[in-house]
Parts: structure tokens; C-alpha cells; sequence
């Protein structure tokens, strides 16, 4: 919105140093969509109580979670440092194994984490009967 100028005198030579000043405003909240179809989608997902569906939403929810979290990890340690220091690639080799280690077993068992998707809980106006056997009572 305005540019500035500062005179110096470097080696006896007059000169100046000058830039300018601008203004950012907020980002559109447009940017924000993608997350409200993907909670549409996960909540219609969740209505359905397929557990074949259950088990790949799920599977792909924690692959999306292990991407996302690589991605901060890179941008954390390597974002705006002009020279990475050995603690910062040690410490993004870290997160970048777990990522993998992860992401493989996500990937690799096809029913991994699927016992809760599986399981079948009773829907609204369903009853659901479980019986216990007692010493006395047989079911």
C-alpha cells in the first residue's frame, strides 16, 4: 500500500535501501469447501452401516490422516529455514518412518482395524438381544 525508502552510506557511497508495504486480507472462506463435502461425505458413509464400506472409509480416513500428518512434518521442519540443521532431518526421518510404517499396514492387511466396522450395532428401533448363560438358565 506504500513503499518506504531508507538512505545510507555504505563505503562512503550514498544509497538506499527501499521496498513497500502491502496489505493481505483474509483468505475466502471458499477455501473451506472441501472439508464440508468431505464431513458430508463421511457422515453419509457412517449412515449407511455397510461394514464392507465402513472398513474402506475408515481405511482411507487413516491414510488421509497419516498423509496430512507427513505433510505438516515436512512443512514444520522445512518451511522458512534457510539451512536444515541434522536434528531437523532426524527428526523428519522419524516422522516420515512412523508415516510409512503406518501407511503399510493400512495398506497391506484389507481387513486391519475393520472389527469395529464389522460388528454389527443395532439400528434405531432394532432391538438387540444378547444373552448370557447363567449356571441356571440356558439360552
Amino acid at each position: 500500500m506504500g513503499t518506504w525508502r531508507v538512505p545510507v552510506i555504505a563505503d562512503g557511497r550514498q544509497s538506499a535501501i527501499s521496498g513497500s508495504l502491502l496489505y493481505a486480507s483474509t483468505p475466502p472462506i471458499v477455501w473451506f469447501w472441501p472439508i464440508a463435502v468431505l464431513l458430508a461425505c463421511v457422515l453419509a458413509a457412517r449412515r449407511l452401516r455397510r461394514p464392507e464400506l465402513d472398513a474402506r472409509l475408515a481405511r482411507m480416513l487413516a491414510i488421509a490422516a497419516l498423509i496430512a500428518f507427513a505433510i505438516g512434518g515436512v512443512g514444520r521442519e522445512l518451511h522458512g529455514h534457510p539451512a536444515v540443521s541434522v536434528d531437523q532431518l532426524v527428526i523428519l526421518a522419524i516422522i516420515l518412518a512412523f508415516v510409512a510404517w503406518g501407511c503399510a499396514a493400512r495398506c497391506s492387511s484389507p481387513r486391519a482395524g475393520s472389527a469395529i466396522a464389522s460388528s454389527r450395532w443395532p439400528r434405531s428401533g432394532e432391538v438387540s438381544l444378547r444373552c448370557r448363560p447363567s449356571p441356571t438358565d440356558t439360552c
